[in-house]
């Protein structure tokens, strides 16, 4: 392995404690890439708020303070360090998840990590269910957010993009607005292939 899983050891005997129950897994788990602030930290907190066990993907900033606060609000949460750039990486942190949770339910990509998402697309294929929400506002998102909307379709994965204006982290509620736009996204069945802009009117 060209990488390490650092932190996990601290927190994976706790992360198989907490969403175990008579050895059935209560809660659905999403994978949020793009690091433990920000935004990112803001869809975190909003997917535990909803009862679901939260895999954090990180590089360099320390995940624990995060962690510790998916956990005060009764969810699981994983730490994993990855660069998902990198194939093998992006296979590993799928495959982490799926091993301890048992599944891939959402499913939340910063940028256009193409390796990551094809893993995830891979393992919610198995489970005929899934969703994944595309955070960007990179140019050509919506065209590949239809494409694979079109393409998962029939495997019962659904496949939206929330595409953030300039918004300024330190502006109250902004992140946390965003936060609610990719948990709501995520949990509509019957929306799919949609790129919703959020900008307050400043796009």
């Amino acid at each position: 392995m060209k990488f390490t899983l650092t932190i996990l050891h601290k927190y994976s005997k706790l992360v198989l404690s907490h969403c175990k129950f008579g050895g059935i897994f209560l809660a659905k788990t999403v994978v949020v890439t793009g690091g433990v602030s920000g935004i990112a930290r803001a869809i975190a907190l909003r997917f535990a708020r909803g009862g679901v066990s939260v895999v954090l993907n990180y590089q360099t900033q320390d995940p624990e303070e995060l962690c510790d606060e998916i956990m005060a609000l009764g969810a699981s949460c994983m730490p994993f360090m990855a660069d998902v750039n990198d194939a093998e990486q992006a296979e590993a942190l799928i495959n982490m998840t799926k091993e301890v949770f048992g599944s891939v339910d959402y499913f939340v990509n910063f940028g256009s990590n193409i390796d990551t998402v094809k893993c995830a697309v891979a393992v919610m294929k198995e489970q005929q269910y899934g969703a994944i929400v595309n955070v960007s506002d990179a140019a050509g998102l919506a065209d590949f957010t239809k494409a694979m909307a079109k393409e998962l379709g029939k495997d019962g994965i659904t496949v939206n993009a929330v595409v953030p204006g300039f918004i300024e982290t330190a502006l109250k509620n902004w992140p946390e607005e965003v936060a609610d736009l990719v948990y709501f996204v995520a949990n509509c069945k019957y929306m799919t292939a949609q790129a919703i802009t959020i900008d307050g009117g400043q796009g």
